[in-house]
């Protein structure tokens, strides 16, 4: 059977009639189209008023404790600026080491032939001249004996990790051949 259509309208059909009449069939999808990015767009509206709202409380509370930050920010200011100060202080009073410690871990690492002539004491080193007279082993045995005593002081070491012979000659001494030295200390 064969569909009969009845024409209407007196006026042939142009293609633009027909291209509405395309157009309109898809015009349900167009609105569900246009309702969803109307619910898209007043999600998101609705979050960012939820987010400047939980910004505006927020802000509202900091208000109130922004005076104190700023007096807790000052308050930390002083504290540093007390903290080095005082570091600065302790580092005047209370010396890197005392002499008295020092001397005698100098001395109880002295073997008997060696004895000093200057002990220079300075804020990152110390400096020691002597001499030394041959017993019974060579004076340069000697001078590396009395390091590797001072290496082993634990308290000497501590302070002063690198001991090194700075200088060492054949000299004279009321009459008697010695060695002359100059030991350096450092931090």
């Amino acid at each position: 059977m064969k569909k009969i259509k009845i024409n209407l309208n007196p006026r042939k059909p142009t293609i633009f009639d027909q291209g509405l009449g395309k157009a309109l069939d898809y015009i349900p999808l167009l609105i569900l189209l246009v309702i969803f990015f109307a619910l898209l767009v007043g999600g998101i509206g609705l979050f960012s008023l939820t987010k400047a709202a939980r910004y505006n409380h927020y802000r509202n509370i900091w208000k109130k404790w922004e005076s104190r930050s700023s007096q807790l920010d000052e308050i930390k200011d002083n504290r540093d600026s007390l903290e080095r100060e005082l570091s600065r202080i302790k580092d005047v009073v209370a010396p890197k080491y005392t002499g008295i410690t020092l001397l005698n871990n100098l001395f109880s690492a002295l073997p008997k032939n060696i004895w000093f002539k200057n002990v220079f004491f300075e804020q990152e080193a110390i400096k020691v001249e002597g001499y030394i007279v041959a017993w019974d082993e060579d004076p340069i045995v000697s001078l590396e004996n009395f390091i590797n005593n001072l290496q082993e002081s634990e308290d000497f070491s501590k302070k002063f990790e690198r001991m090194s012979i700075k200088d060492t000659k054949r000299t004279n001494f009321n009459g008697v051949e010695v060695t002359q030295f100059i030991i350096e200390c450092k931090k």
